[in-house]
């Protein structure tokens, strides 16, 4: 059947999936010839002194009598759509750290519109998948209600089945209309959506199939598009089951000059070099413009990026970030800072801008090719401009243990181009406070690292950088004690030379309905700075991921969405529940001037206790048949029982104050009851004998 298309060009290259976890985790569910592989990439422990990077700017002013009240902080301006939820879906596959172009305002600035892979309820661990849309009219200063799941609300028309499952859409305002492309691997080809006029009621749906590879197949996935006026830029690549001049997922560029109509094309990059094609796999690139001048950006271990001045006829390469990383042999290559994501962005006066999360990874010698270990903890931003010199690996100063075990030392942390996750707890620094930082990485995220998902905007001598973060301990799942994730702005105010992170950082989603703590029990670093005193609850706790920005700005606003969901970096592609899809929007001039992560605990005085649930009381503890379970809050819930390995065995949606568990085919063992309301999560163990 060619559905499984999709599903088995997964098998074929270990490199492809070690580098795409989530898509590791769909084959595994239905490929059932990948049920004995095991994982290609292997976690090499970090010694904990230097499981902490040091935040350059700023310190913590010293104030013995200094005692931090209730700490909401101050929130997001109150403009209408900050915390709308503008769409749902079961699919959490979203993308591997490289935000497409999701969200675009058009032209006139009348519209914002936002795109997302929805899908519905799963049947047998699968569900039927296609593009999500939702408009946010400036007018109204509001989005337009959700789409459904049942049936599902999607732009693509096609087979309602889950043999034809679009997926990895982007979308673009043109002139005056407005254009969405996804993949459609059954089809072969790219699935593309456009409208003459935004007021079209409906969309016209034509497929742009691919050229003939090697074997004969047509299939072309992952695009990543950009428009100025009508000219859309279009890449993509090839099928990985096939080749195309003996390339796997070759990259392909196609342009559109009448506003999606039609696209000319293939183009096939004949600049680029064949190592840069053969490393290019799915999602793993993305592309911007500035009238005449094109870039694509992607990391490949390196960092390129191929530019073009004439509106993408002619393409010349550029590298931002060099090393000799090289895992298609059996030697030993790093330990190296491997780039996993990138953003791009031109301003006005033509400089490109580029930011890329990296992690630290190591090829071993005598091991199969394409394998490679990690450092879960060993990860970061770098920033970069085109009047910059080119980064090279040797910057980062990067001293292993003999035995290759542990990294003895290393120097990026002092760079000034580099940034670590967000410190939030009134530190110069952010630490990994556990000795098990290591297991609360969530394996979700780990080929993308801890640090990840950055996006570009240029206003003027303005450049926003946008990015998802881990959460310090002690703001950790209470269940698997996993790192809640953040979505964060840090503005630089001299185009680009230099971020401020420490001063200039706004925590977007610090929110009293996306994630909140009471600070009220925080007494701040103790003396000698090592550790702190009292202890943070979570108020309202969700993991917030995946995370895009809008690729231009109107109206002075920036609007972000993220994917959310209660539980911390859980490995499912499908979701057993709807996890919601969030916007947010910030002023230009508001950004980094609040929420600023210096002072997150300090100050305000908001009360949070009327929005918690007081606690969760269970019995019989332990159970073996049927177990109550009280709820003490009068709000609508979701209350979710997972086992020790965060699997969720049961979900459900109520309002009633009490809740009888059948627990009597449960296997022995410990498992989690967790309750979260709008405002709110609770957690209670329970145990079944």
């Amino acid at each position: 059947m060619k559905f499984f298309n999709e599903l088995n060009f997964f098998n074929n290259q270990n490199y492809f999936i070690m580098k795409k976890t989530l898509f590791f985790i769909l084959a595994v569910a239905f490929c059932f010839s990948l049920a004995a592989q095991p994982y290609s990439a292997k976690d090499l422990k970090t010694p904990f002194k230097k499981a902490y990077k040091t935040l350059r700017g700023g310190s913590v002013e010293e104030n013995a009598n200094f005692v931090p009240s209730h700490r909401q902080s101050n929130l997001l301006p109150a403009s209408k759509g900050f915390s709308a939820i503008i769409g749902e879906t079961f699919y959490t596959a979203v993308t591997n750290g490289n935000a497409r172009n999701t969200i675009s305002w058009s032209p006139d600035g009348k519209s914002c519109a936002a795109v997302w892979t929805i899908g519905s309820k799963p049947s047998l661990g699968l569900g039927v998948r296609g593009t999500g849309i939702n408009h946010f009219d400036q007018e109204l200063l509001d989005w337009n209600p959700i789409p459904s799941l049942d049936p599902l609300d999607r732009i693509e028309v096609g087979k309602d089945d889950k043999s034809w499952n679009p997926g990895w859409g982007g979308h673009v305002f043109t002139e005056k209309g407005e254009c969405v492309i996804a993949h459609i691997a059954p089809e072969g080809a790219l699935v593309i959506n456009y409208k003459e006029n935004r007021n079209d009621a409906n969309w016209t749906q034509y497929f742009l199939v691919g050229p003939k590879q090697d074997a004969g197949s047509n299939v072309i996935l992952w695009p990543t598009i950009c428009a100025v006026g009508d000219t859309i830029h279009l890449v993509c690549v090839t099928d990985n089951e096939d080749e195309l001049d003996g390339i796997s997922t070759h990259p392909l560029y196609y342009r559109s000059i009448d506003g999606g109509k039609t696209f000319e094309g293939p183009q096939l990059f004949e600049t680029m070099p064949l190592k840069d094609k053969v490393e290019i796999l799915g999602d793993d690139y993305v592309i911007t413009a500035r009238g005449q001048h094109v870039v694509l950006a992607y990391a490949i271990g390196q960092l390129p990026y191929m530019e073009s001045l004439d509106g993408g006829d002619t393409w010349t390469r550029k590298l931002v970030y060099d090393n000799d990383w090289d895992w298609s042999s059996e030697k030993l290559s790093g330990p190296i800072m491997y780039p996993s994501a990138v953003a791009v962005a031109i301003g006005g006066d033509d400089k490109v801008h580029i930011a890329f999360s990296a992690q630290m990874r190591l090829r071993e010698p005598n091991t199969a090719p394409f394998y490679y270990g990690y450092w879960k903890t060993l990860c970061g931003l770098f920033t970069w401009n085109d009047e910059m010199p080119m980064i090279t690996d040797k910057e980062m100063g990067i001293v292993p243990s003999e035995d290759l075990q542990y990294i003895e030392d290393y120097y990026y942390d002092t760079l000034s181009f580099y940034m670590d996750a967000p410190e939030l707890l009134g530190f110069d620094k952010f630490y990994f406070w556990s000795g098990d930082f290591d297991n609360l990485i969530s394996d979700a995220y780990n080929n993308a690292g801890y640090i990840s998902d950055p996006r570009l905007v240029v206003v003027d001598e303005k450049v926003f950088l946008m990015y998802t973060s881990v959460i310090e301990e002690p703001m950790t799942y209470p269940g698997s004690n996993e790192y809640y994730r953040g979505v964060f702005l840090t503005v630089s105010y001299d185009n680009g030379k230099t971020f401020d992170q420490y001063h200039n950082t706004t925590w977007l989603t610090y929110h009293p309905d996306i994630f909140i703590v009471d600070w009220s029990n925080y007494g701040g670093p103790n003396e000698g700075g090592e550790s702190y005193d009292g202890y943070i609850e979570i108020a309202c706790g969700s993991e917030c991921g995946y995370a895009s920005m809008t690729s231009n700005v109107m109206n002075y606003t920036l609007v972000f969405t993220w994917l959310n969901d209660i539980f911390p970096g859980i490995d499912y592609t499908w979701a057993p529940d709807a996890c919601n899809v969030y916007a947010g929007t910030c002023r230009t001039w508001e950004a980094g001037n609040y929420n600023k992560t210096d002072e997150i605990w300090k100050g305000g005085d908001i009360k949070v206790t009327d929005r918690k649930i007081e606690n969760i009381n269970i019995y019989p503890n332990p159970v073996n048949d049927k177990a109550t379970i009280k709820v003490n809050t009068n709000n609508p819930y979701t209350l979710t029982l997972t086992n020790i390995m965060g699997q969720v065995v049961y979900s459900m949606k109520g309002q009633q104050s009490t809740v009888e568990l059948n627990v009597s085919d449960y296997p022995a063992g410990i498992y989690i009851v967790n309750v979260k309301t709008a405002h709110d999560s609770a957690s209670q163990k329970l145990i079944v004998k």
